[in-house]
């Protein structure tokens, strides 16, 4: 069998001169650049990690601190408990920053809680014109929220979805209507 098999020219007992073993001579050099993609994908994702590995846990001290002098900036008293599953001081701060500095025309915002209740005072503190919208899947939620805030919360009840491979569960908002007019309700 030797070379003549390994490069698929056996003859089949046919007599035909067909390979019966289709072998691809570039398989190999296939797999190694695959595998360099792979090991070049590996990088990047250890690259980003040392890029973000400040929001660890312990950095959640100095941006409870930042966030507090948004705040304060803004006359808005700390009176919010990002612990559990709620957005943590980073992410507050990061939208507190956001809503003060920047020309935010339209806040979209999914899920709510304490990220919700932060962009209603914001809002109303700095007299802004931003239009927000916030959608929730639980029912509960909007009922106990709508009192505190002073914008539009949507209840919309989580669907299974597949995007791509991949089983999902997201707001069942009308896929009929064009996202522009979600805010039409």
């Amino acid at each position: 069998m030797g070379d003549a098999w390994i490069k698929g020219a056996a003859v089949h007992a046919s007599g035909s001169k067909r390979p019966h073993y289709s072998y691809d001579e570039h398989w190999l050099e296939r797999m190694v650049k695959f595998i360099s993609k792979i090991r070049n994908r590996l990088i990047d994702i250890d690259a980003l990690y040392l890029k973000y590995r400040y929001t660890e846990p312990v950095m959640e001290l100095i941006y409870r601190d930042l966030f507090l002098r948004e705040l304060k900036g803004i006359g808005i008293e700390d009176d919010f408990y990002p612990v559990g599953s709620s957005g943590n001081h980073g992410l507050l701060y990061l939208i507190a920053r956001c809503l003060r500095n920047l020309p935010i025309q339209h806040v979209f915002e999914l899920g709510t809680g304490q990220s919700t209740l932060l962009i209603s005072k914001i809002r109303a503190a700095l007299h802004a014109n931003f239009e927000v919208t916030s959608i929730e899947h639980d029912p509960a939620c909007v009922r106990d929220l709508e009192p505190h805030v002073c914008h539009r919360i949507v209840h919309a009840p989580l669907k299974p979805r597949a995007i791509e491979a991949h089983q999902i569960e997201y707001y069942d908002i009308d896929s009929g209507r064009p996202p522009d007019r979600l805010f039409d309700n």
